[in-house]
């Protein structure tokens, strides 16, 4: 349920950066207006996020870091709107709403949509193709698999010193 009211006030997030940009560079009433009611629209949809998130983990969303960034993200957007509305600040909206919006952009798990995209076959295809395209670089290597950029051999030549030292301050000549 979070999630989707998340993604929901992200899609706000981005109407309003859009039309506060807009109002920016048309300077028109009309764009201003429709700005500060997207801003407000995501802003609630937001909040009934974090609220959502809260009841489902029974604490305050603040433990981790993308619930702290999300909280943070809310926080931001709630100041914009005020100081906005309290001291006429109509342009501040296409200054802290694009900030705001990479913020809420980097606190949202990406993980359900990157993990089946590593699922598929093209992962396999495409790390096969390049562990075949990087063979000639280690065709130096007399072992068969690519360890050109280790040491080949594993054993040290000769030590540094006596052969009664412990293994620890043992310093070997490569």
């Amino acid at each position: 349920m979070h999630q989707t009211l998340l993604t929901l006030a992200i899609i706000g997030y981005v109407a309003a950066t859009g039309l506060a940009l807009a109002y920016l560079v048309q300077r028109d009433e009309l764009l201003h207006r429709l700005a500060s009611l997207a801003t407000l629209a995501a802003w609630v949809l937001h909040t009934g996020a974090l609220i959502a998130r809260a009841i489902e983990l029974g604490r305050p969303p603040l433990a981790s870091l993308p619930e702290a960034v999300s909280v943070a993200v809310w926080v931001v957007v709630l100041l914009e709107m005020w100081l906005e509305r309290r001291y006429g600040l109509q342009v501040l909206g296409a200054f802290v709403l694009p900030v705001a919006l990479a913020f809420s952009l980097q606190s949202t798990p990406m993980r359900p949509l990157i993990e089946p995209a590593l699922s598929g076959a093209w992962v396999w295809c495409t790390s096969g193709w390049r562990s075949w395209a990087s063979r000639p670089l280690c065709s130096t290597s007399p072992v068969p698999s690519c360890t050109c950029f280790r040491n080949a051999s594993s054993e040290p030549s000769v030590p540094a010193r006596s052969t009664t030292r412990s293994r620890r301050s043992r310093r070997w000549i490569a």
